[in-house]
């Protein structure tokens, strides 16, 4: 009887020390990484829900009624994220303008063409980033499960598996699916999704097992198939694939979940929104993110949400963002279209005095001194347009004014210049360069400067070019008298070709 009673005790102790385990284990996967480094965002989660979401949590609460929202307080503005990943977060090439950037790593100014990475894909721009960052596109019954906690429930199946996968030519692997995330604690859903989001519904040479030189290996989830061509992001994939022995569709799929588990949600990464933007691990740790496509989280959790969509009294847990000084109106997707977000000054120049750091037209913010009446003279790109104030007038001391330019596709960017003056002076702003003055001043300028930024270059006569055949007119008058580079009074093909003979020195 004794032995029994203590048979009894050391089961319930085992019992108790099993839970003990399995709670820490939960906590070790869901409570979020902090990184060390001198730049993690610190944030604090609750269930308190901030005024710019409360009328989108309403809604999903009545959908999801058994659902926990929790809500991360990362103490960043939302602007700078935003900037954070405007350089990081890409498009297809093939993409509308309007959601392009035109920053020097993606952009050829002279050329005015796209400089195209990984099988054509370029930089996306701070509009397009800050739609698809913006947590209130999304706090809805589709995609909501762009902030679904992906801890396994344990209620996955192989049908809801093949549910996410039907079409697509992993139908058949929904086992390995499972398999995997009974090894990992990861959603099985949320791993067909991601496999699913990676590699379409045709087979990959990724996937096939048959590439020259790579016969029997595959990768699933496309981990470390990077490159600036085709070619090098599938042998580097398969590379990687070799080295980890997924030798094997099973050993690919259960392998590359391990390396999501181990390298993304262990590290707090515990939403698609979070695996594609690591904002809650400090700036130095966005190279951390799964893919490099700016709609990518959407992507995925529009794959999930078709598997759930008769499962909305579950259980769910649902982790959503929330930053300082977030825009009082939800960010827009730039209206598809040819236009350029050419929102930049091309040279900022004065009659006296410098500026400080030296201009570049990414760079924002100068300082200037001043001992009198000053102009400084700016140029912007063809399509661009400056919509500041013509003048102001200096107090003695420091003053801050507003160089504001206006895109192609309506959106404006500000350059701030503080200026110390020595007394109270004017300050004029006007379109030329302080050596050439004014762009109305043509004899000092350059014939066939059709963009007037003072340099015969590739983009002249592709303006001109465009000009002709009514496909980007020029408007600006200055510059209409410029673009007639032979002078004889109309612009023609004539005075294209001159442009170009002259910039290859015939």
């Amino acid at each position: 009887m004794n032995r029994r009673r203590t048979n009894k005790r050391k089961k319930l102790k085992q019992n108790i020390l099993k839970r003990a385990v399995s709670v820490l284990l939960a906590l070790l996967l869901v409570v979020p990484f902090l990184a060390n480094s001198t730049d993690t965002y610190a944030y604090t989660r609750n269930t308190t829900v901030p005024s710019v979401y409360a009328s989108y949590i309403a809604t999903l609460k009545s959908l999801f009624p058994n659902a926990t929202f929790q809500f991360d307080y990362i103490d960043e503005d939302f602007s700078t994220v935003v900037s954070n990943e405007t350089g990081r977060k890409k498009v297809q090439t093939t993409s509308a303008n309007s959601w392009k950037a035109l920053l020097s790593s993606n952009y050829n100014w002279d050329t005015g063409t796209w400089i195209s990475s990984e099988g054509g894909w370029t930089y996306a721009s701070y509009e397009t980033v800050a739609y698809y960052m913006d947590p209130r596109n999304f706090l809805n019954e589709n995609y909501i499960y762009m902030f679904l906690n992906q801890a396994a429930s344990g209620t996955e199946t192989v049908e809801g598996v093949q549910k996410i996968l039907k079409g697509t030519f992993m139908y058949d692997y929904a086992q390995y699916v499972i398999t995997a995330s009974e090894k990992t604690g990861v959603s099985a859903y949320v791993l067909a999704a991601i496999m699913r989001s990676e590699q379409g519904s045709t087979e990959t040479s990724l996937t096939s097992g048959t590439y020259s030189g790579y016969e029997g290996y595959y990768n699933f989830f496309n981990i470390q198939a990077t490159g600036s061509t085709k070619e090098d992001v599938i042998k580097n994939g398969l590379e990687y694939a070799k080295q980890q022995g997924w030798n094997s569709v099973e050993a690919s799929i259960v392998g590359g979940a391990q390396f999501y588990a181990n390298g993304y949600y262990s590290s707090g990464q515990t939403t698609y929104y979070y695996m594609h933007y690591n904002v809650i691990n400090g700036s130095s740790n966005y190279w951390h993110q799964y893919a490099t496509a700016v709609w990518a989280a959407r992507t995925s959790a529009a794959s999930i949400s078709s598997v759930y969509s008769d499962l909305k009294d579950a259980e769910f847990t649902f982790i959503i963002p929330v930053y300082n000084n977030m825009p009082s109106t939800v960010s827009a997707l730039p209206t598809s279209s040819t236009s350029l977000n050419n929102y930049y000054f091309s040279s900022l120049t004065t009659s006296s005095g410098t500026l400080s750091p030296s201009f570049s037209m990414y760079t924002n913010s100068y300082t200037l001194s001043v001992s009198g009446n000053t102009t400084i003279y700016y140029k912007v790109p063809d399509g661009a347009s400056y919509t500041g104030k013509s003048s102001y007038s200096l107090s003695k001391g420091k003053n801050t004014i507003s160089l504001t330019v206006k895109s192609q596709t309506g959106y404006t960017r500000t350059y701030t210049i503080t200026i110390t003056a020595s007394s109270a002076c004017t300050l004029t702003v006007s379109s030329g360069t302080s050596s050439g003055g004014s762009t109305s001043d043509t004899t000092t300028k350059l014939w066939g400067d059709a963009n007037g930024d003072g340099k015969l270059s590739a983009l002249d006569y592709v303006a001109i070019k465009k000009h002709i055949l009514g496909t980007g007119t020029i408007t600006d008058s200055t510059l209409l008298t410029l673009a007639d580079a032979n002078q004889d009074g109309k612009i023609s093909a004539l005075d294209y070709v001159w442009v170009k003979n002259k910039i290859l020195g015939k």
